[in-house]
């Protein structure tokens, strides 16, 4: 008797690969939200990021860790129609880790910073969910493609927003200057360059995500 599959292999392949991490990182999260304790909201909201950045890092880089990049490249199947499938295996993930931060830890914290007169926007809190999703999604499957690693591809998602925060901060100063009294407009400015900055990265990276991958070629040698 022939075993029905509810996915195509494809996309049961991609599942696989991403789940482990997807779990760590969903019950990591559940684990912050229960405890309740504000003083792990920031620890929950770097697992959030970083979990999210993991897995957009092995969506691609899975198949360099397995040596399995020559044989998906060799499928009878267009190479837009490869990519689509891993996008739609790890969005809906991305969406679910971004949603359980934002309701168990994000939500919390805002009430517990506001009551204290500490926390500084709304726009921030976004940007703790969303710029993770967004690099995620589309700057680590690119920095994995480049450096064939899925390791330095997450290391290098990091590292890019902390350039550009830290462009901002020098621009901050040089617009502003060190003046206590223009501190909110510094910190407005400062956001704006992070937001901006951050997204228009992410939108080159998802032009260059779908041109690199069309001409993508498994040049490393036989397993020994």
């Amino acid at each position: 008797m022939t075993r029905v599959m509810p996915f195509p292999f494809a996309v049961t392949k991609e599942i696989r690969a991403l789940l482990p991490t997807w779990l760590a990182c969903m019950l990591a999260v559940v684990a912050v939200g229960a405890l309740g304790d504000p003083r792990l909201y920031g620890l929950g909201l770097l697992v959030c990021g970083l979990g999210s950045v993991a897995l957009g890092a092995l969506s691609i880089g899975h198949e360099y860790t397995h040596r399995t990049l020559a044989l998906l490249l060799t499928q009878p199947a267009r190479r837009q129609r490869l990519l689509l499938t891993k996008v739609a295996v790890l969005t809906p993930m991305l969406l679910m880790i971004a949603a359980l931060a934002w309701g168990a830890v994000l939500n919390p914290l805002q009430d517990f910073a506001r009551g204290r007169r500490v926390w500084p926007s709304d726009w921030s809190a976004a940007t703790v969910i969303v710029l993770p999703v967004l690099c995620a999604l589309f700057l680590a499957p690119l920095l994995t493609m480049l450096c064939r690693s899925p390791l330095a591809g997450m290391v290098f998602t990091v590292v890019v927003p902390g350039l550009i925060g830290l462009v901002g901060e020098l621009l901050a100063i040089a617009r502003y200057g060190l003046d206590p009294s223009n501190a909110p407009v510094a910190e407005s400015f400062r956001l704006a360059v992070f937001w901006w900055g951050t997204a228009g990265v992410c939108a080159l990276a998802a032009v260059s995500n779908w041109l690199l991958f069309q001409r993508l070629e498994a040049i490393e040698g036989r397993d020994a």
